[in-house]
């Protein structure tokens, strides 16, 4: 089994390395640039008095 050897890298690196107008999204975890998934955007956590409406205005977002 061949393994790669990773080397870590700083933010100031991981954004010059980031591509412009790249259709993948990218992430830094702890000095590792990792791809993520397209279209699993989170979004904030919502609060709704009526379960059945939370995609209606009746809902609002947590803001922490």
């Amino acid at each position: 089994m061949i393994q790669t050897i990773s080397k870590t890298i700083t933010f100031d690196e991981f954004v010059a390395w980031y591509p412009e107008n790249s259709v993948h999204k990218y992430e830094l975890h702890n000095g590792v640039i990792v791809e993520m998934p397209l279209g699993l955007a989170l979004s904030p956590p919502t609060t709704c008095s009526n379960p059945s409406a939370t995609r209606r205005a009746t809902c609002q977002t947590q803001l922490s």
